[in-house]
């Protein structure tokens, strides 16, 4: 929205989402990648929101396995707290577990 409202450049969008992927998700990306969403279906980077969902899920992954251990997916009470977290109409609180730390899903990929 910012580009079509605020008539940026291309040049100056690409700065913006680039210091924006680093503020936001402490990961360093080319500002050129806001443009090839619609080329790169099957890359996690293609969408932004699709990166800060795959830091989030890595860090509830992380949460859930401190809260419930390593085999966390046999313990019933592990189930009922993602139950509750993802039933209908909740109100996820991510700051219960998200701090937005990209350093947990780079630990996951690499």
């Amino acid at each position: 929205m910012d580009f079509w409202m605020n008539k940026r450049s291309i040049e100056d969008t690409n700065k913006l989402y680039s210091s924006m992927m680093k503020k936001y998700t402490s990961i360093e990306m080319p500002g050129q990648y806001w443009m090839l969403h619609h080329i790169m279906p099957e890359s996690i980077m293609y969408v932004p929101s699709y990166l800060l969902a795959a830091v989030r899920a890595a860090e509830l992954g992380k949460k859930i396995a401190e809260l419930y251990g390593e085999n966390w997916w046999e313990l019933e009470e592990a189930g009922k707290y993602l139950k509750n977290m993802m039933k209908d109409g909740a109100n996820i609180n991510l700051q219960e577990f998200s701090k937005l730390d990209s350093r947990v899903f780079l630990k996951e990929i690499t």
